[in-house]
C-alpha cells in the first residue's frame, strides 16, 4: 500500500510543478509576492501643439510620465505598450504617421513597446493624439485656439499602460496593467487655474468642465490654483462647491521596492501654506477646510505655514484650532520649522499659543535641552 501511495503522488507533485512554472511562464505572477510588477502615470498634460508647416492646423497632445516598478528578482526582459484614442472624433483627424487603428466612434494609436529594466523606471513620452484645422477668423488670426471651441464634455482620451513580457506576442496575459478616461475639457481647466484665467475658466465650466478636475493622481485644480497664488481662481471654485479636503495621491509608487518613500495626501490648503498666500488661505479656512488633516507623513497645513515663514497665516491656522504641538514623521513642530528657518514672527505666534496650552514651542529629532528658546 505504501509504495502505491508514493507512486501516485510523484505525478502529483510534478503536476504541481508543472503548474506553478506555467503560471510564471504565462502569467508573469508569483503567488508568494504581492504585485511584482506595477504600472501606472503621472505629471500628465494635454494640450495643442501648432503646426509649423501648417497655419490653422493644430494636434492635441499627450505628455506624461509612466512609471514601472519591477522586482529587482524578475530576470525576465519586460516591455511597456501605450494604447491611446480620442473619441468620439468630431472633426479631428487622426495622426496619419502613427500606427493607427480607426473605428466607428474614435481612433487608437498603439505605439511601439520600449524595454524597461528591473527596479523602478520613469519614461516621459510625448504622443501626438490627433490633429484639426481652425480657420483663422475662429482663433483670431494668431495664437491657440481655446479647447473649449474644439471640444465637447463627452469628448474623451482614453490611455491604456500595459506591461507585457518583452518578445512575447499577442495572447499572453499582461504583467500589469492600467487605464484612464482623460477629458480635455478638464485639462484645459487645470491649466487655466495655473493661468489664472477666470475668463476661460467660466468658458470651460458653462462647456461642461468639471470643477473638480483633476490629474490622475489626483492634483485637482483647486490645488493648481492654489499653489500659484490665484485667490480669484480659488474664489470662483469654490462657488463651484469643489471638495476643499481633497488628497493628492502623490506620486507611484508611495512605497517602492526600493525603498523609497513619496508622501501623499497634502490638499489644497497645504498647497496655500506652502505658497505663503493668505488671501487663500483665508477663502479655504472659510470654506471649513480642514486645519488637521494630515499627509501620510503627518506632514500639516501648520506646519507647511511656518516652514514659509508667513506669520499671519500661522495665526490664522491657530485661531481655526490648528495643533500648536504636532510634529512630522521625522519629529519636526512647527516651532522648529520656524527657528530653522529664521522665520521669527511665525515662531513669536507659535510660542504665545504653546505657553496658552503648555506645549513645547520646539520639537526636533534631536535633544535640545541644552539651548534656551
Amino acid at each position: 500500500m505504501r509504495k502505491r501511495v508514493a507512486w501516485v503522488s510523484v505525478p502529483a507533485l510534478l503536476l504541481l510543478f508543472a503548474g506553478f512554472a506555467w503560471a510564471q511562464a504565462v502569467g508573469g505572477r508569483d503567488p508568494f509576492k504581492v504585485d511584482p510588477y506595477r504600472i501606472d502615470m503621472c505629471e500628465e498634460a494635454l494640450y495643442l501643439e501648432p503646426d509649423v508647416k501648417e497655419p490653422g492646423r493644430f494636434t492635441l497632445m499627450l505628455s506624461a510620465r509612466v512609471v514601472v516598478d519591477v522586482d529587482p528578482l524578475k530576470k525576465i526582459p519586460v516591455g511597456v505598450l501605450v494604447t491611446t484614442g480620442l473619441a468620439p472624433l468630431g472633426d479631428w483627424i487622426p495622426m496619419s504617421s502613427m500606427q493607427v487603428q480607426q473605428e466607428q466612434e474614435g481612433t487608437k494609436a498603439y505605439l511601439a513597446s520600449e524595454k524597461v529594466r528591473p527596479g523602478m523606471t520613469a519614461s516621459y513620452y510625448t504622443i501626438p493624439l490627433a490633429s484639426i484645422d481652425v480657420p483663422p477668423d475662429e482663433h483670431n488670426g494668431s495664437g491657440t485656439p481655446s479647447f473649449a471651441s474644439l471640444f465637447s464634455s463627452k469628448q474623451i482620451v482614453s490611455v491604456k499602460l500595459t506591461l507585457r513580457r518583452q518578445g512575447f506576442g499577442a495572447g499572453f496575459p499582461p504583467l500589469a496593467e492600467k487605464a484612464y478616461d482623460l477629458k480635455p475639457l478638464n485639462y484645459a481647466l487645470l491649466e487655466a487655474a495655473a493661468e489664472g484665467n477666470v475668463s476661460l475658466m467660466k468658458e470651460l465650466l458653462n462647456k461642461g468642465a468639471d470643477p473638480d478636475a483633476a490629474t490622475v493622481q489626483n492634483w485637482t485644480a483647486l490645488m493648481e490654483a492654489a499653489a500659484k497664488r490665484r485667490p480669484r481662481v480659488v474664489a470662483l471654485l469654490l462657488r463651484e462647491k469643489v471638495g476643499v479636503d481633497v488628497k493628492h495621491k502623490g506620486f507611484p509608487f508611495i512605497v517602492s521596492y526600493l525603498g523609497s518613500v513619496m508622501p501623499g495626501g497634502e490638499t489644497a490648503l497645504m498647497v496655500a501654506c506652502s505658497a505663503g498666500d493668505p488671501e487663500t488661505v483665508r477663502l479655504l479656512l472659510d470654506n471649513k477646510a480642514s486645519v488637521a488633516a494630515e499627509r501620510s507623513d503627518r506632514w500639516t497645513a501648520l506646519l507647511a505655514a511656518a516652514y514659509s515663514g508667513k506669520a499671519e497665516i500661522v495665526r490664522m491656522l491657530l485661531a481655526k484650532g490648528a495643533e500648536v504641538g504636532a510634529t512630522s514623521e521625522t519629529g519636526y513642530s512647527a516651532g522648529a520649522l520656524a527657528l530653522i528657518n529664521g522665520n521669527a514672527e511665525a515662531l513669536a505666534a507659535l510660542k504665545v499659543k504653546a505657553l496658552e496650552e503648555g506645549e513645547d514651542t520646539v520639537r526636533v529629532p534631536w535633544d535640545l535641552s541644552s539651548q534656551d528658546h
